[in-house]
């Protein structure tokens, strides 16, 4: 039988992965914890000499990807627009009038891994809006995405920093789990990338397949054993809240923190401490968990119906407060 999913995704396999060109598509467990393993076509990303990060990776403006996952039936295709965004449509850097702005940032979770572009949370969550939610001041709502497949922490304020806050946003919504904080991408990626290699040039299989049919990735242990060798966890947790904490000299509005229940509580107690110490500042730690209603794909990304009840699960919580003002 298959290894159930827990939704946690390692971040670093996507772009090492992406710069050979390899596909895999395949369940693992790391550290106790159940990851899932994707990949990213080598042609799809590209690195930003604009960041001071010296492995820090964007999506291609203007290029397309297919996604052949073996589950779908269909191939899924992702269309970059001319900003690096995962949409099918250009945003004016100006925000037009009567409009209400947001931007979305996280990973795969909130790029909208192996679905479609109008099945992804932020292209449902901006339909929602537009149907559900009526305001006299506010004649459209749009949700940027800046979501990209294997950002942790860090790299999503890099990402902030440098594409999204020209945009001017009134609400971010950031989706954070717990692979954003166990990890760092600057340094696990490079030493992915030079294991991958040399399974690569070497024609050896990149996982382990034991007798009870759990799959293991030797290459991702090994540079995560190289990492902890470097830095303990409460090092690498203090390097990801440190990077949390730049987005403050670039970003003084409504931030709101989304995450699933079934993160871990130092994690939550993390982000909770900053949203305290910043002024208009969330945490929404109950997000609907797909996994707890098996809307998944095999490899723990949601489905359409998962990503459906996410976007459903945000609307409901904008209202509740509510954050987004209706004159």
């Amino acid at each position: 039988m298959k290894p159930k999913v827990f939704v946690i995704l390692a971040c670093f396999q996507l772009v090492v992965i992406a710069l050979l060109g390899i596909k895999i598509y395949r369940q693992t467990k790391i550290l106790g914890t159940k990851i899932a393993v994707t990949s990213v076509d080598k042609e799809s990303v590209t690195i930003n000499p604009s960041s001071e990060l010296q492995n820090f990776y964007e999506p291609k403006p203007y290029s397309t990807e297919e996604d052949h996952a073996p589950w779908l039936e269909d191939k899924i295709e992702y269309y970059i627009n001319s900003d690096s965004l995962r949409e099918d449509r250009e945003y004016e850097i100006s925000k037009p009038d009567s409009t209400f702005r947001i931007v979305t940032l996280g990973d795969s979770f909130t790029f909208g891994a192996s679905v479609s572009l109008q099945d992804n949370y932020p292209k449902q969550l901006e339909t929602l809006l537009n149907n559900n939610y009526k305001c006299p001041n506010i004649q459209k709502f749009e949700v940027i995405n800046l979501g990209v497949r294997g950002y942790d922490v860090q790299y999503a304020v890099e990402r902030f920093i440098l594409r999204g806050k020209t945009y001017n946003p009134d609400i971010i919504l950031w989706l954070l789990k717990d692979d954003d904080f166990f990890q760092i991408e600057e340094i696990v990626g490079p030493l992915v990338a030079k294991f991958l290699r040399e399974l690569y040039l070497n024609n050896e299989s990149g996982y382990v397949v034991s007798e009870n049919e759990t799959i293991t990735y030797p290459w991702y242990e090994k540079a995560l054993k190289i990492m902890q060798d470097m830095y303990n966890k409460e090092e690498i947790l203090d390097y990801q809240m440190s990077a949390m904490n730049k987005i403050n000299n670039h970003y003084n509005k409504t931030l709101i923190i989304l995450t699933f229940p079934s993160t871990r509580s130092e994690y939550k107690q993390e982000i909770n401490r900053f949203a305290e110490s910043r002024a208009n500042t969330y945490f929404y730690k109950y997000l609907v968990d797909p996994n707890q209603t098996a809307d998944v794909q095999p490899d723990g990304h949601p489905t359409a119906k998962g990503y459906s009840l996410m976007a459903k699960s945000v609307l409901d919580y904008l209202k509740s407060k509510p954050l987004i003002p209706c004159n």
